[in-house]
C-alpha cells in the first residue's frame, strides 16, 4: 500500500485562456496526483494536451466540485479554461512520495 504526502499547493487562476498546472520544481517525477476544488466560477478542462474550448469541450467542472487527476501524463496534460465570462480559481494540493 502506498502512502503520499502533500508535496505542495497552487491556487491556479482559470481564465479565457487555457492553462495548466504547475508543478513544484523539487517534485517533478515524484508527483502522483493532484487534489483539485472548483471555486469561483465553472471551468472545463482536458487531460490529454488539449486546450478546451469554454462551453464545447472538456470536461465541465461546477463551483464546489472536487476531483483528482492521475499520472505523469495527465498532470502535464492537464489544462483548464472558464465556461462563462466569470474566472475561475482551482484550488490544487500535489500528492506524491518525497524524494
Amino acid at each position: 500500500m502506498a502512502i503520499y504526502v502533500s508535496l505542495g499547493i497552487q491556487n491556479l487562476a482559470v481564465a479565457d485562456t487555457a492553462v495548466g498546472f504547475t508543478l513544484p520544481a523539487a517534485t517533478v517525477g515524484t508527483t502522483y496526483y493532484a487534489h483539485c476544488v472548483v471555486e469561483t466560477a465553472s471551468i472545463r478542462h482536458t487531460c490529454d494536451g488539449t486546450a478546451p474550448v469554454a462551453t464545447t469541450t472538456g470536461t465541465p467542472r461546477n463551483i464546489g466540485d472536487v476531483f483528482e487527476v492521475w499520472g505523469g501524463p495527465d498532470l502535464v496534460g492537464f489544462k483548464a479554461i472558464r465556461e462563462t465570462a466569470t474566472s475561475g480559481a482551482l484550488a490544487t494540493e500535489y500528492f506524491g512520495v518525497k524524494a
